[in-house]
């Protein structure tokens, strides 16, 4: 299987054998020293390198310059054994050439190595115990057949064993290679249904997205709200809402319970229900809204045969504008009242929407606040405030948003320039640690809604002065 692992364990045989080869022609340099046989070294290794060389420079898709590569190399031997009239230790390089071969995982390369070796070694045999002169196999004055036997088969053993690990490595490569196959198959088809997931997702953040108030139409009402929203993943199980009906303004910052999709489909079930509690079955007070949103999610999710326990914390406010009050209700989450000199926190009720282990005749408390010039009011996620970093890798906590609150209500910041603020300080603190959920910073203005009733009552008077 001529495969990627193969080319890979090819290419570094291919290196390793130009070095052997040249070696091959140096080290018969060397040993010409010993018996004065230059012409052999030179005139054969030369000769050796060239069918070689031109071999694989004539046909290098080919693999015919490593049986090329074989024959030479049993050619090495038969030269070695010459040089060195028949010197017993130049045997051995048949095994070390044989063993050398396996790197490029072919058996067969085997073949025309012991066939060389077993013609030059009986010629070399015969020739001398012929009688022929200058002919060197051995250093002995006389090998019989037997001991020649013994010593062919030998060689031969050790090409076999040689040629067998060849094709060991040769079928382990293969299955490697089909194994990397069939992973990289599965990364493929991974990697399509990922791409297939991340689209869906975008569609869904982009739903999710148009299913969000939008900021500007909030500012035409509340011109000084600001909100810091930055989910964790690509959608969100944090969001916020907002409508106006009968003269009163709702908003509220909704916490789902988990993050992403699940926290997505959560965060989308939260703005329905609110939208029909508010909008179709006309219910105004945050503490109703809030009973009955929690009625509702507890029946959607079916919790209580389910045993179903997601839900959501949420604070609500609903302002009414003509009496100037600001009606609060939360469930597990509050409402943080700030201004040039003081932040006070208004705690929500313990209990979160849904979790069916409460007593299903529990009622929210709504919470009645007057509208006071400079006042701003927040609505947060615990996003924020549980997120780690700084110096010791510690939660930011409520005290230290309270504290940043705090510093944007003493300068009177724009709604711009706190958006900015939340977002260096949540940056500065998180630093290189992973966000850990959804965040979601909600703030608006007293001063929007007395100013907007004060022009109203303004315009009112004209009307009946003219």
């Amino acid at each position: 299987m001529k495969n990627e692992q193969y080319q890979s364990v090819k290419q570094k045989a291919d290196k390793a054998l130009k070095g052997l080869l040249l070696g091959s022609f140096v080290f018969g340099l060397f040993i010409a020293n010993f018996y004065d046989t230059w012409m052999i070294a030179a005139g054969v290794g030369a000769l050796n390198l060239s069918a070689f060389f031109l071999t694989h420079l004539l046909l290098p898709k080919s693999t015919l310059y490593q049986y090329v590569a074989s024959v030479i190399l049993a050619i090495f031997v038969a030269q070695y054994i010459y040089q060195m009239h028949g010197l017993f230790e130049m045997h051995f390089f048949a095994f070390i050439y044989s063993a050398f071969l396996i790197s490029f995982q072919n058996w067969k390369l085997q073949v025309p190595f012991i066939i060389t070796i077993a013609l030059h070694h009986g010629l070399f045999a015969y020739a001398q115990f012929s009688g022929k002169p200058d002919i060197y196999f051995t250093q002995l004055d006389y090998m019989d057949l037997q001991t020649f036997t013994f010593h062919i088969l030998l060689a031969a053993t050790s090409v076999f064993v040689s040629g067998y690990w060849a094709y060991s490595f040769s079928k382990r490569t293969e299955i490697d290679e089909a194994q990397k196959e069939q992973i990289r198959s599965l990364y493929d088809k991974a990697k399509k249904n990922k791409m297939k997931l991340d689209e869906s997702i975008n569609y869904a953040k982009r739903i999710q997205q148009l299913m969000l108030p939008e900021l500007n139409k909030i500012r035409e009402i509340l011109p000084s709200t600001m909100i810091f929203y930055k989910p964790k993943d690509v959608v969100s199980g944090d969001t916020y809402w907002h409508t106006y009906q009968d003269n009163k303004y709702f908003l509220a910052a909704i916490d789902c319970t988990g993050h992403g999709v699940p926290g997505a489909f959560m965060s989308i079930l939260a703005t329905e229900k609110l939208h029909e509690i508010v909008s179709v079955r006309k219910i105004m007070e945050p503490a109703k809204i809030l009973t009955a949103l929690d009625h509702s999610i507890q029946k959607v999710l079916k919790q209580r045969e389910s045993g179903n326990m997601d839900g959501m914390t949420i604070s609500l406010c609903v302002v009414d504008a003509a009496l100037k009050k600001l009606h609060f209700a939360g469930a597990k989450s509050p409402l943080v009242i700030a201004n040039k000199e003081q932040v006070l926190e208004v705690k929500g009720d313990k209990k979160p929407i849904g979790y069916w282990r409460y007593d299903s005749s529990y009622q929210f408390e709504e919470q009645e606040i007057s509208l006071k010039e400079d006042d701003t009011y927040y609505m947060f996620s615990d996003g924020y405030q549980d997120q780690f970093g700084g110096p010791d890798n510690k939660k930011f906590g409520k005290k230290r948003l309270k504290s940043l609150i705090q510093e944007l209500s003493e300068n009177m910041h724009t709604p711009k320039e706190k958006l900015q603020r939340f977002e260096q300080a949540f940056f500065d603190w998180k630093g290189s640690k992973p966000q850990i959920d959804d965040i979601l910073v909600m703030g608006f203005s007293a001063n929007d809604i007395l100013s907007k009733y004060a022009m109203e009552e303004m315009m009112e008077e004209d009307r009946m002065y003219n």
